[in-house]
């Protein structure tokens, strides 16, 4: 009897024993079930949230700065040289490509808007070589907020995204009507009128990206001063 006892004391002391631990493997499933669904439901959450906010409420800068330099480089435009021409470049402007761009997804308005500030940026390059009779230090100011524009829309816009065929075709256009006139002062006045025209409809892209519940109008050749 004692013998028995004894064993049956022993039994009952291991199953005291190893009750903890079932309880704690229990309890650690459990924590790592509430952590998994925790982290679903984080990740659902980011997915909503990825669907309401857009690269335009995701860029901060386009709301607070993108007006202001884009006004100023107007101004630097109209005040580097004398009265904008009205002769033309004899390359047709994209307004076919500029309704497109309206049309389409914020994240592809912001590509084109830096893509095009780039290829306008790129074009002035060679423009303190040509002999045309621009003030030097509001032309050199121009390229600087041009570039920097260019510059503070890259956080807003995907780096894998090329850039739009029609729009470089179109720089590439204006490059080479650009040499076929010799680069002549005369020359680079149509491009700084056809300058001013890009930069007044990408103004106008941006407020419709910005207040999209505003009537828009539509981008289109500019009226000639």
């Amino acid at each position: 009897m004692a013998l028995a006892e004894v064993e049956a004391g022993g039994l009952k002391e291991e199953r005291r024993q190893s009750l903890p631990v079932g309880l704690c493997s229990t309890a650690t499933a459990t924590a790592i079930i509430s952590i998994a669904i925790t982290i679903n439901m984080l990740d659902r959450l980011l997915l909503v949230l990825a669907s309401i906010l857009t690269p335009a409420s995701c860029c901060s800068w386009l709301d607070l700065r993108y007006h202001e330099l884009s006004e100023e480089s107007l101004s630097l435009l109209r005040e580097m040289g004398g009265k904008m021409t009205n002769e033309e470049i004899g390359v047709s402007f994209p307004s076919k490509l500029y309704r497109d761009v309206n049309n389409s997804e914020v994240a592809l308005q912001l590509l084109f808007i830096r893509d095009s500030l780039e290829m306008i940026s790129e074009l002035y390059e060679n423009v303190s070589s040509s002999g045309v009779a621009w003030v030097a230090n509001k032309t050199q100011n121009f390229q600087h907020v041009i570039h920097r524009q260019a510059q503070e829309l890259s956080q807003c816009v995907s780096m894998n995204k090329t850039i739009n065929i029609r729009l470089r075709r179109y720089f590439h256009r204006l490059k080479v009507a650009l040499q076929q006139k010799g680069g002549s002062p005369a020359a680079w006045e149509m491009i700084r009128s056809e300058t001013k025209t890009h930069l007044q409809q990408l103004h106008l892209l941006v407020s419709s990206i910005l207040h999209p519940s505003a009537t828009s109008r539509r981008p289109g050749r500019k009226s000639r001063p």
